[in-house]
């Protein structure tokens, strides 16, 4: 069922609705070209027993407007937020892919006592530090300009410090001591989300989360039955299937 929600504005979201007290989200990375995830959600309904939603962040993918991190982040929690809520889910699951798992992982602490798993594939874990920012920036809006067409450089690299500063997660997630089962997917020899980057956050999500490189390309376009299969026995083994 596609369908955009009056309360997100331009967003464009779709779901697949089974009637159940389960909802996995899945949050995209970037550029999230008009298909980009519609196989998985397709898979992930007809293989599971929960419902699953998907959210294209404003100014990307089908989705209107234009595009700011912080607003991807800020939307993605009102997103969940009013889902839980309209489809009464008992338990909530977060899939994130590249950016979207750093929006998952920030989403974790608001959602702690209702989530029950988290998938990662290839996620962004954290912004680099000084000249890294700049760099970082530039690389973007090299590769996605339309992405950042209605911006500066130096206005990109002002939003990633501020979020540097007041979306820092780990600081978040730590105390929480989180214990519910993971599992991350990471693409080897990745140059946007490196491997020791990722494996930095295994500490934060506890003993549960697998970990699995797959020798595959960032967008996990290569070897896609493969990863689905993964991401299934994953659910399986959560009950999920």
């Amino acid at each position: 069922m596609f369908r955009c929600l009056p309360e997100f504005g331009p967003c464009f979201n779709y779901m697949y609705d089974q009637n159940s007290s389960d909802g996995i989200f899945i949050f995209h990375g970037f550029p999230s070209q008009k298909n980009r995830n519609k196989d998985l959600a397709h898979f992930l309904f007809e293989s599971t027993k929960a419902s699953i939603f998907v959210h294209h962040y404003e100014g990307i993918g089908e989705s209107l407007g234009k595009f700011y991190f912080e607003k991807s982040l800020t939307t993605a929690k009102r997103y969940v937020d009013h889902i839980k809520k309209e489809f009464n889910l008992k338990r909530i699951h977060f899939l994130g892919h590249s950016w979207g798992g750093f929006v998952s992982l920030n989403l974790l602490p608001h959602f702690v006592n209702d989530l029950a798993s988290l998938v990662l594939y290839s996620p962004f874990t954290q912004i680099p530090a000084s000249k890294g920012i700049e760099e970082l920036a530039e690389n973007l809006m090299k590769e996605y300009p339309h992405m950042f067409f209605h911006r500066t450089h130096s206005e990109v690299c002002a939003e990633f410090k501020m979020i540097q500063q007041h979306y820092d997660y780990p600081k978040s997630l730590a105390p929480l001591q989180w214990q519910r089962p993971g599992l991350i997917l990471q693409a080897k020899n990745d140059l946007l989300t490196p491997e020791e980057r990722t494996r930095s956050v295994l500490p934060l999500l506890g003993q549960q989360t697998k970990y699995e490189e797959l020798a595959i390309d960032h967008s996990f376009t290569e070897k896609r039955e493969g990863t689905f299969s993964l991401t299934k026995n994953f659910y399986k083994d959560i009950q999920l299937v």
